[in-house]
């Protein structure tokens, strides 16, 4: 094995120490950084007020849609549509073969 000598525990010694002084200037700077934290105002609940009303607003809507959808997917409903669709496309057939 290699020996030791003093300048190698000397160098050691002298990188702790650099390690140390850039440890210590860490935590100040984190120091700092919780102190600023500390004093700025507390951030807003997410989602907001007028989001949680947007979307109140838009969930009836679409369950007004919904049941609108529903009435005019009846079988009676889409078979009168179909019927007046068909009753146009004789009407129209007529016309042009008069």
């Amino acid at each position: 094995m290699a020996e030791v000598t003093r300048e190698d525990i000397g160098k050691v010694h002298s990188r702790l120490d650099t390690l140390v002084e850039e440890q210590t200037k860490s935590r100040i700077a984190i120091g700092k950084i919780e102190t600023h934290l500390k004093m700025m105002p507390a951030p807003q609940s997410r989602p907001c007020p007028q989001h949680l009303e947007l979307k109140a607003d838009f969930d009836s809507h679409i369950e007004n849609h919904k049941e609108t959808k529903r009435l005019w997917q009846t079988p009676v409903v889409g078979m009168l549509i179909h019927l007046v669709e068909l009753g146009t496309v004789a009407l129209v057939t007529w016309l042009f073969v008069r």
